[in-house]
């Protein structure tokens, strides 16, 4: 346990930590926290879900919010009320009009239908690098955008998609920000996770080692697109009401930031070093990440999940690297 504990104490010690603040938003009497404190947790899972691509691979990607988008309606579809669905969304197939599925069906469908569409995304457009997957990513992000807001009959364009019920919980959000920074870790010591790196450090010398350039982005963008979407399901089970413009350029700059401003590589330090940082960059990138996010978030009004997420993150001091 102890060998266990020093291998892997980052993401052990973050999951912990997760769980002090799913404790504290349970307390009586903080019910005024409880609602930021949810909303960092999902932030979390969505963070993470960012990182696995973009971290790993080096290829900003403007358009993962529009998963985000792509999973909370496919829960939203799934959860709310059939009288509404009837009414508003004559457009959707009988299964999911006529009737009002539980939570557990609800997020196979947020995780799911993202992850294909992240497939079907990913063999269009991964083959491209830099700033032109970058612009195609964003590109994807305006399309998501622009096909849920004008599709009336199924999402219910500009109005809001109501009648979804609050499902989730501290711990709920809990177990599913534990689950995706665990799948982060793995994916990140997985030998995919190394030949991506291997792509981002030096694409000539990785295709020449035999690594399938297109192949472990792919991997990495459809996992990121999981995540990602499961973060949306959480979110609409969480609000109990859809916008689609939640979705668009605020959410998707602010997450970028989230991780970028926190660093998702080391600059310094022997090569040793960086690779024995490598497993604990994901969690390390989040935590400097949500400080930032606080300190910005105390000058922007009405944005209490950002000063939620700082708040949680200077309640515990660095992790060693």
């Amino acid at each position: 346990m102890r060998a266990f504990m020093v291998r892997h104490q980052t993401p052990v010690l973050l999951i912990i930590i997760l769980a002090a603040v799913a404790a504290i938003s349970e307390i009586g009497g903080l019910d005024n926290l409880q609602v930021p404190l949810i909303e960092m947790l999902i932030r979390v899972l969505v963070v993470v879900g960012l990182y696995v691509f973009i971290g790993n691979s080096g290829v900003i990607s403007f358009g993962q919010i529009g998963f985000m988008c792509i999973g909370a309606y496919a829960a939203g579809w799934a959860t709310a009320e059939p009288g509404f669905k009837q009414v508003m969304l004559q457009g959707l197939p009988a299964f999911l009009a006529q009737n009002q599925w539980p939570f557990p069906v609800a997020m196979a469908g947020a995780i799911v239908l993202p992850a294909i569409v992240a497939l079907l995304f990913g063999l269009a457009i991964l083959r491209l690098n830099g700033i032109a997957a970058s612009i195609a990513t964003f590109a994807f992000l305006i399309i998501v955008n622009s096909v849920y807001s004008n599709w009336d009959s199924v999402t219910a364009g500009v109005s809001s998609l109501v009648g979804i019920p609050t499902a989730v919980g501290p711990w709920v959000a809990f177990a599913f920000a534990s689950a995706g920074i665990v799948s982060a870790y793995l994916f990140q010591i997985s030998r995919y996770g190394l030949m991506l790196r291997a792509t981002r450090e030096d694409s000539v010398a990785a295709k020449a080692c035999g690594v399938h350039s297109v192949r472990v982005r792919l991997i990495a963008f459809v996992l990121s697109a999981a995540l990602v979407g499961a973060g949306g399901g959480l979110y609409a089970q969480f609000l109990g009401i859809l916008t689609v413009d939640t979705f668009y350029l605020s959410l998707s700059f602010i997450t970028i930031a989230m991780l970028v401003v926190g660093g998702n590589e080391q600059s310094h330090g022997s090569r040793q070093r960086r690779h024995r940082g490598d497993r604990h960059r994901p969690v390390a990138a989040l935590r400097r990440a949500g400080r930032d996010a606080g300190l910005d978030a105390t000058q922007v009004a009405g944005e209490q999940q950002r000063t939620g997420v700082g708040v949680a993150a200077r309640a515990y001091p660095d992790l060693p690297p």
